[in-house]
């Protein structure tokens, strides 16, 4: 079974597929597909499918290149992680979904 773990809009192919080649570069099978609109509308995302039994691996592989990337995400996380809020320096604990003081979201809630 295969398991979408990232849907993008045409505009950011490139994205995707940079994201496939870390995937393969970890020795991840995946697959990127684009699902066409049968109404015609022009919107074709793209989704990068892994399997199931990958999922895990697949999300650390793509979050370690997104900090790479991104350094200050990974500044942002260990300010979190030791109990400061990364925008204004308030206390905060892990179970904080927003900063009292100043209002950032600290958690992503699915």
């Amino acid at each position: 079974m295969n398991l979408m773990l990232w849907n993008l809009l045409p505009n950011k192919p490139l994205l995707l597929s940079e994201l496939y080649n870390v995937l393969i570069d970890g020795s991840i099978p995946c697959v990127i597909t684009v699902d066409r609109c049968k109404k015609g509308c022009g919107t074709h995302p793209h989704q990068l499918l892994v399997s199931e039994s990958d999922a895990e691996k697949a999300n650390e592989l793509a979050e370690e290149y997104f900090m790479r990337l991104h350094p200050e995400i990974r500044a942002s996380k260990d300010m979190r992680d030791g109990g400061i809020c990364p925008a204004c320096g308030s206390p905060v604990n892990s179970e904080t979904v927003e900063c009292p003081d100043c209002g950032l979201g600290l958690l992503i809630i699915e």
